[in-house]
């Protein structure tokens, strides 16, 4: 692969040799010694332009910035001068991406300046440039390996060229960064194939499961001929270590196409539906819809307003609308149902925001906490179907408790289990999951609530993790199935 080419002027022989020796190692130095010679050199499109502030002809430094910067609205520009003035600053600050560098420089100096202004252009590039044919919006890169040193190299690379990015060193805590990066949902999982003592094409499988529309890359130091029938539908790509940072830029930039493309296509098929996710207190059922729109992109959760106080790791505009009594007055005409929660906050839904999902093939989720606001909601909506989710009575617990909450929570959060139990004809379908094992779930149309045990600390987290994903596999093939029954 031939190196990208910089441009170094200057009239100095020796400074010329220098950068050469310097840079050469990187990059293909093209050098010249006069501004008209330097201006002919930017039509190579150069990576990043060293210039001189004195060259011959009463030519300078400052002049030629503007060329560079004429040419192109990102190419890095250094000026090396012996001595700076006001002038110098207040040319170099008009533009981004210019900086000054004092002669003489040492090498390792000069090295980290380039470095520097070429990862603040490729950054505003990618960010600003980029098209759907080159990324698909804001999502992010998981990194997922075991080894510190290839984790931080494969990361740095895709943040230099304008990726988010986010990083695991195993299969729990990337289950977690998928779980929790639901602003910047993540797009794209680059993995090794072994992870410590876990396997990596494991967590693929997971992954691909319950998130269809992530796109899985392979890293392994040892390929076998299995890997291949093994990974088949579940990895898009396997690459050798080392592997080549373009070739993954590349990888990574054509399959956030292609998944642009199939969600897209999943948009413009179906029939779009509203959702009644219905759950007493600690259930899960905002985190169970942040993840269903990871996993069914044509999903959208709503977010209601609420009179009362964030709760313990709650984020405004995320997880609802806080508001002030006042506030929620004002904007009434925006809602379309608004009711008090056990006398303490009220709690509403914006109708244009639940109209203009449908009207875009989107199938709404709506949060519900008890039976008469779901019954109130399906006044506005006849056709909304229910959904009843249920969790461990350990894990609720947890969850309440995890917010800040007092026994008075947890005394209606089981009140609420008992009514839902009652009332089980309501709803149009249930899922239970109280494992005794991990391996132990239900999904039961017919209010099947089963058992559960208490599980040691040491199989919690997983656990936590496989029941989290599960709700989010269980609801999403309801979804679906209902979604697609137009189509049959």
């Amino acid at each position: 692969m031939s190196k990208k080419h910089v441009l170094v002027a200057d009239d100095d022989s020796e400074i010329l040799e220098i950068m050469v020796k310097v840079l050469g190692a990187k990059y293909d130095v093209n050098i010249a010694s006069d501004i008209p010679h330097a201006i002919e050199l930017l039509q190579k499109d150069p990576l990043i332009v060293i210039s001189n502030k004195q060259l011959p002809d009463s030519y300078s430094g400052l002049y030629f910035a503007e060329k560079v910067r004429e040419h192109d609205a990102y190419t890095p520009f250094i000026l090396l001068t012996t001595k700076p003035e006001l002038e110098d600053e207040e040319v170099l600050t008009k533009h981004r991406f210019m900086s000054m560098a004092i002669k003489p420089i040492r090498s390792q100096d000069l090295c980290s300046i380039v470095e520097t202004e070429l990862g603040a252009a490729k950054r505003a590039k990618m960010v600003e440039t980029r098209s759907v044919e080159d990324y698909t919006g804001p999502e992010t890169v998981l990194v997922v390996d075991d080894d510190r040193d290839v984790r931080k190299a494969i990361a740095e690379n895709m943040f230099q060229n304008g990726f988010r990015v986010t990083t695991a060193k195993d299969h729990d805590t990337a289950l977690a960064k998928i779980q929790t990066n639901l602003q910047y949902k993540v797009g794209v999982v680059i993995t090794d194939k072994v992870l410590g003592g876990e396997d990596g094409i494991g967590l693929a499988k997971l992954i691909k499961q319950t998130y269809p529309l992530i796109e899985i890359v392979m890293l392994t130091g040892n390929a076998e001929v299995g890997d291949y029938s093994r990974t088949k539908g579940v990895v898009a790509k396997i690459f050798e270590k080392p592997t080549s940072g373009d070739v993954l830029l590349d990888t990574v930039n054509r399959l956030l196409k292609k998944r642009y493309d199939e969600i897209t296509y999943s948009r413009a098929t179906g029939q779009p539906a509203v959702w009644g996710l219905v759950g007493p207190e600690g259930t899960g059922k905002t985190s169970t819809a942040n993840g269903l729109e990871l996993a069914l992109p044509y999903t959208r959760r709503i977010i209601n307003a609420v009179t009362r106080r964030k709760y313990k790791g709650e984020i405004d505009k995320f997880d609802h609308y806080f508001l002030t009594p006042q506030e929620l007055a004002k904007q009434a005409d925006n809602y379309m149902i608004i009711l008090n929660h056990q006398g303490q906050y009220d709690i509403a839904y914006p109708h244009n925001v639940i109209e203009n999902t449908l009207a875009r093939g989107e199938d709404v989720l709506i949060t519900i906490k008890n039976l008469f606001l779901a019954g109130e909601l399906q006044r506005f909506y006849p056709e909304m179907k229910t959904i009843k989710i249920n969790t461990p009575s350990w894990e609720r617990v947890r969850r309440i408790e995890q917010r800040g909450r007092g026994t008075a929570s947890l005394d209606y959060a089981y009140d609420q289990s008992t009514v839902f139990g009652k009332y089980a004809d309501f709803f149009d379908f249930h899922i239970d999951t109280m494992p005794a094992t991990l391996a132990e779930f239900t999904w039961d149309v017919q209010n099947h609530p089963g058992g559960y045990e208490m599980v040691n600390e040491g199989t919690l987290s997983r656990l936590r993790h496989m029941n989290y994903l599960k709700t989010i596999q269980l609801v999403s093939r309801i979804i679906k199935d209902e979604r697609n029954r137009e189509l049959y």
